[in-house]
């Protein structure tokens, strides 16, 4: 049975659920049929998508993460890449949605039959007039969880929501999102928030609602900002493996260093982005996060940490990570002896470590979009772009 629950967006991950990029496009007969009436400004290509898929797939097992890899289904379209909108996971199990894009609708179905058959638990769906999607879900701890309330989330669906959660949540935090380009194109809450540790959000400030920027400062989080040209490019868009611990996009250098600066972390190997981006996301994963006091797996020791989708990088402890969250989870394990640990200390570089490649700007104008996200749910691709896939969708 698939481990599932921990309400955190920075707990270890320790499983997930992915839809690969053959399964989800399928065929360029396929991709050629749907791209235009999705929303995409250049249909993805299938034969780039596929080893980027791969390798994404491998920084996950990297990681640790046991991945599930949801099947091929005919109900459902290109969009399917994107895991994290589809359902939302909780300690209860996992909450069905129900999409506000009307070409996504027979998602969360096809989700609840591949779930179910990994022995999955349900808690519930959203049904009727009740819109919402899991790039609209972020917890902010493990007790507080917001919902952005914009053109794919209603106040129907979070009504719903805040009854499945009433059990295991505190509080509910609606953030009114921002009309921005309006109703056709894509916009989540996690296109503008994503987090990096339970005190370090990566935000995108121009959109970032001001009561929602001002909870999570009044909460001692700290915001680490996308600079504008770089939120195109999916600066944003990041999945966190762990606390400080990240899967982003290369080529987005400026908020690169803002995270080594703000979060302590070490520099390793990057990829550039690709084809996953096509539509503004990484492709969006749901995950098993263990919150504070959770549950963690013991045979994976270490940290690792992936920029989405291309560096991996290790995490240099801090004096207070002994209390919960990542820290208390691998607090059994620090002293194991890891071999990447010891090719560090001995200035080599450790296992899984590549050279990295200059940096290039992931082409096209796509927000980032979770869902999470295609850790994520959401997380988020790494073919080198080419020429002939520099425009992409800002709609899906």
């Amino acid at each position: 049975m698939m481990r599932v629950g921990g309400q955190s967006e920075v707990g270890r991950l320790l499983s997930v659920a992915v839809k690969p990029a053959d399964d989800a496009f399928r065929s360029a007969a396929t991709i050629d049929v749907q791209w235009r009436d999705l929303g995409y400004t250049a249909p993805p290509e299938l034969g780039a998508a596929r080893p980027e898929y791969r390798t994404f797939l491998a920084l996950l097992e990297s990681a640790g993460a046991e991945v599930l890899c949801l099947p091929p289904d005919d109900s459902v379209g290109l969009d399917s890449l994107y895991v994290r909108d589809a359902s939302i996971v909780c300690d209860a199990g996992v909450i069905l949605c129900n999409m506000g894009k009307r070409q996504r609708r027979t998602e969360p179905a096809a989700q609840e039959a591949a779930l179910r058959a990994a022995g999955v638990p349900i808690r519930g769906r959203i049904t009727g007039d009740g819109c919402l999607e899991g790039g609209d879900v972020c917890w902010i701890d493990r007790r507080t969880l917001a919902v952005g309330r914009g053109y794919r989330t209603n106040d129907a669906g979070i009504s719903q929501l805040r009854d499945l959660v009433a059990e295991c949540v505190d509080e509910v935090i609606v953030v009114a999102l921002p009309h921005w380009r309006g109703p056709e194109d894509v916009f989540h809450l996690m296109s503008i928030v994503s987090p990096i540790a339970r005190d370090l959000f990566l935000v995108y400030a121009p959109l970032l609602p001001v009561p929602f920027r001002e909870a999570l400062l009044a909460r001692g989080i700290e915001l680490v900002e996308v600079p504008p040209p770089e939120f195109e490019t999916l600066g944003c868009n990041v999945l966190a493996i762990a606390e400080r611990e990240v899967l982003m996009v290369a080529g987005n250098p400026a908020t690169r260093t803002r995270l080594e600066q703000a979060a302590h972390l070490s520099d390793a190997a990057a990829s550039p982005g690709g084809q996953m981006t096509h539509a503004a996301g990484l492709p969006a994963l749901y995950w098993h996060n263990p919150a504070l006091g959770g549950p963690h797996d013991e045979d994976h020791p270490g940290s690792r940490r992936v920029d989405r989708i291309g560096r991996l990088w290790r995490r240099q402890p801090s004096d207070d990570e002994d209390e919960g969250g990542n820290a208390a989870q691998d607090g059994d394990e620090g002293d194991r002896d890891d071999p990447g640990d010891r090719a560090e200390a001995q200035g080599r570089a450790p296992r899984h470590h590549r050279a990295e490649p200059p940096h290039q700007p992931l082409v096209g104008g796509a927000q980032a979009d979770n869902a999470r996200s295609s850790a994520s749910t959401r997380s988020r691709s790494t073919a080198s772009p080419s020429e002939s896939n520099s425009s992409r969708a800002r709609s899906r």
